[in-house]
């Protein structure tokens, strides 16, 4: 039975104490004197006990303190704080007055004895081994030596641990012992007090008194031993750096409140985290990798310079110490100091990229200096040379020595330096630069220099040198001196040469005229494909040869002043769309893009010379495209000026060619002049179309320039006045539609043969070529066996597969970029939203204008915009019932009467069948047909008709009646009767009309 369960078992007596009390009043007299022997017994039992405890209670206090002693000496080694110095050198007397205390306590044991005594000198010895560490004397490798876990202070603990650990053991061994007989006392005294009930319960009473005591002494113990902590734990929290604990995987086991002042995060949230979690995510591999290698190569303590993000995302530069946490010789964790370095790193990086910078602009003036052909150098207030670079000196033969701290009159003759400290002199008075020209005798013989003399001022504006740069220009005043003889040879030999070019152009006119037309000739008979060929190459050649010869006699003519220029009026749109044509084939060649842009305001028709116009934008766009490998080019006009008589127009021509160099930007206007000489060989070119265009545009009136640089491409810029004029003036002022659009490839996707019939005849007028599918598959397959078409119209709702299905497939399958224009009989918003999305784009209401239709594809086509002044008037609806004025538009009587013909043959079939689908009730089938009705009566503008076909066509995807959609059935039925009979009139009339045209 143990001392916790002694009370309760005599509680749970109480029944039974009441007549043993009785017995043991009795027998209080006999048994006296043995209650107090077995009392003096408990009492020594006890007392030797407590001597135990007390022993016990100081080895552990020495082991508290001794853990303290390396704590804090392991701190100053990391932080080296003086403070840590001092609480060793407090801690270290009270080891061993506790040691000296222990060895009083075990004076009566030999062998505790013994091994206090070793304990103490083992305590002496890490007092003088930590004195030894903290004095300063080691270097950090000898201190890391002698900390590592096989080193001499690690063995000094582990020795004093072993001897505190036997001392306790020996102790908890005479505690078990006096434990074991205090109980057996205390048993025999429960008996003899059961015995001697009253002598039992006081005798119990004692014990429970004594047990008390244990505790209240054992409570004590353990308040002090929390006191200690608590104020360990305070050291650690007020130190000045961040610090931590993390177990040997690196999880965060420890903080001070610190680190939420660094990181915000608290020490609840990090508790248990690994200590990757602060850092950046970029530093997290390499400082693992770090802290891996320390843990396995059991590095005591080391540093590293790191980046770590907070909380709140920002980014911070720390100084980490890691020290090593060892117990018994294993690595229990990491104990790290941490300390926030951000803004000295920040200082640290940018003097660091001011220095570099600095560097390089050090390395670059060095570079130039002494790498440039010109004669640099800088003098004092003293008219000392401080600087003079590479070039100054090589010229002059001198040397560092020779110049530098030295005057101009230390090595040149009187007179010379003289002259040079009257101009020094002069800069400084002035403080304004000076530029001479000076002929010196050099060892290269006598030069000339362009010499410039500035003067140099700091920060603040004073004057504090001079500086000086010379130019070698003996060849540019050589050169200087033979122009002008040159130039005036010249002269005379342009003359000669315009003169001679102006009579040859004439005279080689007339045989190359017999040339070209029997050139032509020859083209027209049978050839083999070699001669056909040749003949191209001839006829190329011949063309070539025809511009040039003209350009040399526009050339001849504009210097003789006998161009003349025509004034007429002329659309300005039609005449840029021309000239888009002409250059399309080398435009598509070279894959070019080009625009035309007439900005707002422009007036489209004006008086003026437009073939001229279109001379000069010819040589201009013709030079661009030859000049632009890649890219694009784009034309830009605007009116500048306009008054009621004249509207000046500007011109501006960009392109992203190989642009022009500088130096030739005021000779490329000049005649027989190119840009580079490489140009000639590489691009051709006889170099008038520049000076013509000049010139005919300075004849019109105008001014041209350019701006460019080489490499950027270039701009040219130009303006000319013109007349006012309207359209009324302009002899052809509409559209031809037919020069635009002859010999385009159409594919037509149409269920219905009329609608086949009069979009094949609308095409066909313009000579384009048409070919026809009925359904959506058909015209798949015809994209994937004929050439790319240039265009497709599209019905949407046809049988088989329907306009938006094939839409898809050839967007998407066969990945086709040929425009497409929907072309259905609905007008709904949501018909023309959906065409746009599956990638048609444009869309069209059958009856179309076929004005409109010839519109859209040249927007398509070529990517122009053409503006029909078309007049709508509002028009009754027919009172016949039908209106064939879109028919008549064809100007064909016999293709009208083909189309009413196929109607006629057709139609009456479909009609009928909309009964039968009504009675069979398939919707689907009965709006398909309705659909299709409806686009050939709207042909026919039979609008009555087409708008019940219409209802008919949504009622059956509506889940409209049957019933209704009978009744107005009934009623297409007696339309379609009216316009039969009507039809077949007309029918009859046309060819009446194409008999006696025949």
């Amino acid at each position: 039975m143990n001392k916790t369960e002694a009370p309760i078992r005599i509680l749970s007596m109480d029944g039974k104490i009441r007549w043993i009390l009785a017995f043991s009043v009795v027998a209080f007299t006999l048994f006296l004197l043995v209650l107090l022997q077995q009392k003096n017994k408990q009492d020594s039992s006890r007392l030797l006990i407590d001597h135990t405890n007390l022993v016990i209670r100081q080895i552990d206090t020495i082991g508290l303190v001794f853990t303290e002693a390396e704590a804090a000496t392991r701190s100053y080694l990391v932080v080296h704080d003086s403070g840590w110095q001092q609480q060793v050198s407090v801690l270290h007397p009270l080891i061993s007055a506790s040691v000296s205390r222990l060895l009083e306590l075990t004076r009566e044991n030999a062998t505790q004895q013994i091994n206090v005594l070793k304990l103490q000198d083992w305590c002496s010895q890490k007092e003088r081994f930590q004195k030894k560490l903290l004095s300063q004397e080691f270097s950090a490798e000898s201190i890391a030596r002698m900390i590592r876990p096989n080193g001499e202070g690690p063995l000094i603990s582990r020795t004093v641990k072993q001897l505190l650990r036997k001392l306790r053991d020996v102790e908890e061994q005479l505690l078990a012992q006096r434990m074991a007989l205090n109980e057996e006392s205390y048993k025999t005294s429960i008996y003899t007090a059961f015995a001697g009930g009253v002598f039992a319960i006081l005798l119990v009473l004692a014990i429970l008194s004594r047990l008390k005591l244990d505790i209240n002494l054992r409570k004590k113990a353990e308040v002090e031993l929390a006191s200690n902590e608590e104020k360990y734990r305070k050291l650690i929290e007020n130190a000045g750096a961040v610090m931590y604990t993390t177990d040997a995987e690196g999880n965060i086991s420890f903080a001070n409140n610190r680190i939420t002042e660094l990181t915000g995060y608290t020490v609840h949230e990090l508790n248990g985290k690994h200590f990757s979690v602060l850092l950046e995510p970029g530093w997290i591999e390499k400082a693992v990798s770090f802290y891996q290698d320390q843990f396995q190569k059991a590095i005591p303590a080391s540093y590293l310079e790191l980046q770590i993000k907070t909380k709140s995302g920002e980014c911070k530069w720390v100084e980490q110490t890691a020290q090593l946490l060892i117990d018994e010789g294993q690595i229990q964790g990491f104990q790290c100091m941490v300390k926030d370095i951000t803004e000295q790193k920040l200082v640290q990086q940018e003097l660091d990229e001011s220095e570099a910078r600095r560097k390089e602009n050090e390395y670059r003036l060095n570079a130039i200096l002494d790498n440039t052909n010109t004669l640099i150098f800088i003098k004092d207030l003293d008219f000392r040379y401080l600087v003079v670079n590479r070039r100054f000196k090589e010229v002059f033969e001198l040397t560092d020595e020779m110049v530098l701290n030295k005057k101009d009159h230390d090595f040149n003759p009187k007179a010379l330096a003289d002259h040079y400290l009257e101009i020094d002199k002069q800069v400084i008075a002035t403080g304004k630069a000076v530029q001479i020209e000076e002929a010196l005798d050099t060892p290269e013989g006598k030069r000339n220099f362009l010499v410039a003399k500035f003067p140099l001022f700091d920060d603040s504006q004073q004057l504090f040198g001079i500086s000086g740069i010379a130019t070698d220009i003996t060849e540019s005043v050589e050169n200087r001196q033979q122009l002008m003889v040159a130039l005036k040879k010249a002269e005379t030999a342009q003359q000669i040469q315009e003169q001679f070019l102006a009579n040859m152009s004439h005279e080689i006119r007339t045989p190359m005229n017999g040339i070209q037309g029997m050139t032509r000739l020859l083209m027209e008979t049978s050839l083999s494909e070699e001669q056909k060929r040749f003949t191209n190459i001839i006829n190329r050649s011949l063309n070539n040869l025809v511009v040039i010869v003209n350009n040399v006699l526009d050339y001849s003519n504009l210097k003789a002043g006998k161009l003349t220029l025509d004034s007429f009026a002329f659309d300005v749109s039609e005449t840029m769309e021309e000239l888009r044509k002409h250059f399309e084939h080398a435009l598509g060649n070279k894959k070019l893009t080009f625009t035309i842009q007439l900005l707002e305001g422009t007036p489209r028709f004006v008086k003026g010379d437009a073939f001229r116009l279109k001379q000069v934008l010819t040589n201009l766009i013709g030079n661009a495209i030859k000049f632009t490998n890649e890219g694009s080019i784009e034309l830009v006009i605007r009116v500048k000026e306009q008054d009621e008589k004249i509207s000046r127009l500007s011109f501006a021509l960009r392109d992203t060619g190989i642009g022009i160099a500088k130096d030739k930007l005021e000779t490329i206007f000049e005649s027989f002049a190119q840009g580079d000489k490489k140009i000639a060989s590489g691009y051709g070119g006889a170099g008038l179309g520049l000076t013509i265009s000049k010139g005919l545009i300075e004849l019109q009136g105008g001014q041209i320039s350019v701006i460019s640089e080489q490499g950027t491409g270039a701009t040219f810029l130009f303006d000319i006045p013109f007349g006012r004029a309207h359209s009324k003036d302009v002899v052809a002022s509409q559209v031809d539609f037919a020069s635009k659009l002859a010999g385009k490839r159409i594919l037509v996707v149409e269920d219905n043969i009329v609608n086949q019939r009069l979009i094949d005849f609308v095409l066909k007028k313009m000579s384009i070529t048409a070919d026809i599918a009925d359904n959506g598959q058909l015209a798949i397959e015809k994209c994937q066996k004929n050439p790319p078409y240039d265009l497709i119209i599209m019905d949407l709702q046809m049988p088989v597969m329907d306009g938006y299905e094939t839409t898809i497939y050839l967007r998407q399958k066969m990945g086709l970029k040929t425009p497409i224009i929907a072309m259905t009989a609905t007008a709904l918003k949501e018909d023309q939203e959906r065409s746009a999305r599956v990638g048609m784009n444009d869309f069209m209401v059958k009856p179309f204008d076929f004005n409109d239709l010839y519109a859209r594809m040249i927007r398509l086509l070529f990517h122009v915009t053409i503006q029909q002044e078309l007049v709508q008037t509002e028009q009754e609806p027919p009172e016949k019932g039908y209106d064939l004025a879109l028919l008549e538009e064809l100007e064909d009587p016999s293709y009208v009467l083909e189309v009413l013909g196929f109607f006629l043959e057709h139609a009456p079939a479909d009609i009928k069948e909309l009964r039968v689908l009504v009675l069979e009730n398939n919707r689907d089938a009965l709006s398909k047909k309705a659909h299709k009705l409806k686009g050939a009566s709207g042909m026919l503008k039979a609008e009555k008709l087409q708008g019940l076909l219409a209802g008919i066509e949504l009622g059956a995807k509506k889940d409209k009646p049957m019933e209704e959609l009978a009744k107005d059935v009934t009623e297409i039925q007696k339309l379609f009767s009216e316009l039969e009979k009507a039809l077949q009139k007309e029918v009859a009339q046309l060819k009446k009309q194409v008999a006696k045209g025949s």
